[in-house]
């Protein structure tokens, strides 16, 4: 009887307890479908094997910072004294503690230029990487290939289907050049624009091309 009285005297703190625990559980599971939609922050439980796991950071800096090589170099020296600093070791001489990848963006035009003209494609996002990339943002490859980080040329650009169609009219295009804001890059591949809602949010509905960070 005095857990009923006691109920009945608290009925408002316990009615907004249990809205506010109702709330967290529907935002929850809202976030969390979010994330599982955003296949490129699933790239640590991709890793991860048997017991062991691995975890995935991501970090963003305002839209008007500027970063070269020297600041990505002294994060990364950064995280490596804390991960020694907290005891983590690399074991194996030829593995690595951590990968990483970064990234910014910017716009910009297209052209391509031949005998009977230019051909051109205007508006599109241009992604400056480097690091891993394609391990965290797997893209569905159509013809070519991505480029990598360590290649020694840095003239590569990685396009979608779209612009290539746009500016040559076939996917069969790895090796051919196009010219971004006038400067000419040798397209490495072709892949599959996703038409996931995230995805077009994220570009504006814009084709996105890819090319190195430097």
């Amino acid at each position: 009887m005095k857990l009923i009285r006691w109920c009945y005297e608290h009925r408002l703190i316990l009615i907004i307890n249990f809205i506010c625990f109702i709330l967290y559980v529907l935002f929850s599971l809202f976030f969390s479908s979010c994330v599982k939609k955003a296949y490129d922050q699933q790239e640590g439980m991709r890793f991860a094997a048997g017991d062991v796991s691995y975890h995935q950071v991501s970090a963003f800096w305002p839209a008007d910072t500027k970063m070269g090589r020297g600041d990505i170099s002294a994060v990364r020296a950064s995280l490596a004294r804390s991960l020694n600093e907290a005891s983590f070791i690399q074991e194996d001489v030829n593995g690595k503690l951590w990968t990483d990848a970064f990234t910014a963006s910017a716009t910009g035009d297209l052209t391509r230029l031949s005998e009977v003209g230019q051909t051109g494609k205007e508006g599109v996002v241009i992604m400056g990487v480097g690091g891993d990339f394609f391990l965290f943002h797997p893209m569905e490859l159509i013809t070519g290939s991505p480029f990598f980080d360590q290649q020694i040329n840095d003239d590569l650009v990685f396009i979608d289907d779209k612009t290539a169609w746009a500016l040559y009219g076939s996917c069969d295009i790895a090796g051919q050049r196009l010219y971004v804001d006038q400067r000419p890059f040798v397209i490495s591949g072709v892949y599959r624009s996703p038409e996931d809602k995230l995805s077009l949010k994220a570009s504006g509905g814009k084709s996105t091309l890819f090319m190195s960070y430097e």
